[in-house]
């Protein structure tokens, strides 16, 4: 029997990090290659530089959390969750924030059934199962604690400090192209449906149940009577 050779958490990491943004984004990259319409050498390293940070950004995320019964679960969630997405913002056109998973929400079974189609079990099959599958199939290999620690800290130090060498080289072409183009932050996948979660469980939280309650019961009547002349 084939027998999977064992990764080191960050090589784990960066392969899933790759697997996301190459494979996972695709309604991004089409969306930014219609926005930026990279015709140049210059527009083309635009895009280049952009897979990059996200890269970083990703992979400094998995890093943070490639820790022993931590990272499996955690790209567990993230494989089964992605190909829904995905499907769902190529086929509908969707943007994942906390108002659509507000609506999602509020979907009842009929709903739900109506929109399980064998097309999103083909997305899911090749963008989580087939992933998932190779997950659990494939061995972390863990150092001794201390050197453990030193390869972490290097891999997160190196990941912040790359990340911002090109936040600052690139900044100004950035800020304008997603400060005019909004909706490409809803795109990015799994950062999408991660923060999109997050706002919803901080809205959720913060929703008071509403309380009827009779109002003016200390109000008293005073009858007024007319007095003798």
């Amino acid at each position: 029997m084939f027998k999977f050779k064992a990764l080191t958490s960050e090589k784990l990491s960066l392969i899933a990090t790759l697997f996301f943004v190459f494979a996972c984004n695709s309604v991004f990259w089409q969306q930014l290659y219609t926005i930026q319409n990279p015709n140049t050498a210059a527009g083309w390293l635009f895009m280049l530089i952009g897979a990059l940070f996200l890269i970083l950004v990703l992979n400094l995320f998995l890093n943070l959390l490639a820790l022993p019964y931590v990272l499996k679960p955690v790209l567990t969630v993230l494989l089964l969750i992605t190909p829904v997405v995905v499907y769902f913002m190529s086929q509908f056109g969707i943007m994942i924030n906390g108002g659509m998973l507000r609506n999602a929400a509020q979907t009842n079974l009929t709903e739900t059934l109506d929109l399980l189609t064998l097309k999103m079990a083909l997305y899911w099959l090749v963008l989580g199962g087939l992933p998932l599958y190779l997950l659990w199939k494939t061995p972390i290999q863990y150092r001794p604690f201390r050197r453990e620690a030193m390869v972490k800290t290097s891999v997160i130090v190196g990941s912040i400090v790359l990340l911002l060498l090109v936040s600052l080289g690139f900044y100004k072409e950035f800020a304008s192209v997603f400060r005019n183009n909004r909706e490409l932050r809803y795109l990015i996948t799994p950062m999408n449906f991660i923060q999109a979660s997050s706002n919803y469980l901080k809205h959720s939280v913060n929703i008071k149940p509403i309380v009827v309650a009779a109002i003016g019961t200390d109000a008293n009547i005073y009858v007024a009577t007319a007095k003798s002349p």
